[in-house]
């Protein structure tokens, strides 16, 4: 048994269902067939809009993990420099990094979120689903352009 279409005014707030109403009257026609072909087209339009809230939330989700994930190692970070660096599994790392330091006049570590990282991350992530090693010489992968590409087009 078919579903029973019921309008609801709110879509009218949106200028795109606004357009698919105008446009499946402009087709002519009797009122039967405008009427059919609007059905049609909104409960298409919904099922869109549907989608895209969905995909909203899911993002809006997913910064929040990023954000809580930040903290995290904001907060492992604090605990590497309160700690005894030895004792750490970055421990060996840290010191190396600070020993190139002292040949430095001025230096200064901060910390890049991952929403300033995004690109060094998105390849990490796709690294651990290759099955073999994977080297660039002359041309970046086609991910590796991707990636920067959305990068440079979401700044």
């Amino acid at each position: 048994m078919k579903k029973l279409y019921r309008f609801k005014e709110m879509w009218l707030l949106e200028d795109s269902c606004s357009d698919i109403i105008q446009k499946a009257w402009q087709k002519g026609g009797n009122i039967a067939v405008n009427i059919l072909n609007t059905t049609d087209n909104l409960t298409s339009w919904k099922k869109t809009m549907e989608t895209i809230a969905k995909m909203r939330a899911i993002d809006e989700r997913m910064d929040e993990l990023e954000e809580k994930e930040e903290l995290y190692w904001r907060q492992r970070s604090m605990n590497l420099k309160n700690s005894t660096r030895e004792a750490t599994c970055f421990g060996l790392i840290i010191n190396d990094i600070l020993d190139m330091a002292k040949t430095y006049s001025a230096i200064k570590f901060s910390h890049v979120g991952r929403t300033g990282n995004r690109v060094p991350h998105c390849l990490a992530s796709l690294s651990k689903n290759l099955d073999s090693l994977l080297v660039w010489i002359e041309e970046a992968h086609i991910d590796a352009l991707n990636l920067v590409m959305a990068d440079i087009i979401s700044n």
